[in-house]
């Protein structure tokens, strides 16, 4: 062999070699971890939302006349503390994403979560309460946006999603 081809060998083993190790050694994240953390404070914002409803609901199934629940409207005035609450809850969960890398997807859905909550609130407000039809139509949509968040967190736990992180933030 020549001595060009010689080094040109020891110089393609030694690059090999290095790729071998900085590829062994670095994994790339393209998505946050798993956060029981996050998957909880969705898990309990979801049930309190549920249980609004539900008291919404029944305030209509109360009443002794079967004409009015499309007519009659629970009151914005008594709904105040569930949105605080839930204005929390949502900043909780906002810091929580922002705080972990590569999490811009949870991110992303958990301000369309706020931006929902926010235009339900809206809604209450403008129209002083809340009809049974509305209350069904913001629980089809307020479920669409929670069950894509869970099955999100769901699925980095079953996939391991980014459990191995790359050392570059």
């Amino acid at each position: 062999m020549t001595l060009i081809t010689k080094t040109f060998l020891r110089g393609f083993s030694l690059l090999s070699v290095c790729l071998a190790l900085v590829t062994g050694c670095t994994s790339i994240t393209l998505i946050a971890p798993y956060d029981e953390e996050t998957n909880r404070a969705l898990t309990e914002l979801h049930k309190c939302t549920e249980r609004f409803f539900v008291k919404v609901e029944r305030e209509y199934a109360n009443l002794d006349h079967p004409d009015l629940p499309t007519a009659l409207h629970s009151t914005y005035k008594t709904h105040t503390e569930f949105y605080d609450d839930a204005r929390v809850s949502l900043l909780m969960l906002e810091l929580r994403s922002k705080a972990l890398t590569h999490n811009k997807i949870t991110q992303q859905e958990i301000t369309a979560l706020e931006n929902e909550f926010a235009a339900f609130e809206q809604r209450d407000k403008a129209a002083g309460g809340l009809t049974l039809g509305d209350v069904r139509a913001e629980r089809a949509i307020l479920g669409a946006h929670f069950r894509a968040l869970i099955t999100l967190e769901i699925a980095k736990k079953s996939t391991g999603g980014g459990s191995e992180h790359s050392e570059d933030k």
